[in-house]
């Protein structure tokens, strides 16, 4: 199945979106920041890799591993949060997004 089709893909896309829009053009720290937006990504491409194989076996190794990066983006996000360099609403908006 193309990741385009894939309900997962389209919820991360969704929370990749929503992270860029979130972190664009902020001056605060940029490592927490970018390291928010490459795991919001990585979680995106892995299913779409995964999908992409058309091989069983890795599209669960693929989702897997967007899993642990959608719970890398929580931690990550909590960080930003106690960091206060987003604002309580976008981490809950991108909380429920995950």
């Amino acid at each position: 199945m193309p990741y385009e089709e894939l309900d997962s893909w389209k919820a991360c896309h969704a929370l990749v979106l929503a992270t860029h829009r979130a972190v664009t053009g902020r001056d605060e720290d940029h490592d927490v920041l970018d390291q928010l937006c490459f795991t919001a990504i990585r979680s995106a491409a892995k299913l779409a890799y995964g999908s992409g194989t058309q091989n069983r076996k890795m599209f669960l190794l693929s989702s897997e591993r967007a899993a642990g990066y959608l719970s890398e983006f929580a931690y990550i996000l909590s960080l930003a949060k106690a960091m206060n360099l987003l604002s309580k609403s976008v981490c809950a908006e991108l909380d429920a997004l995950r």
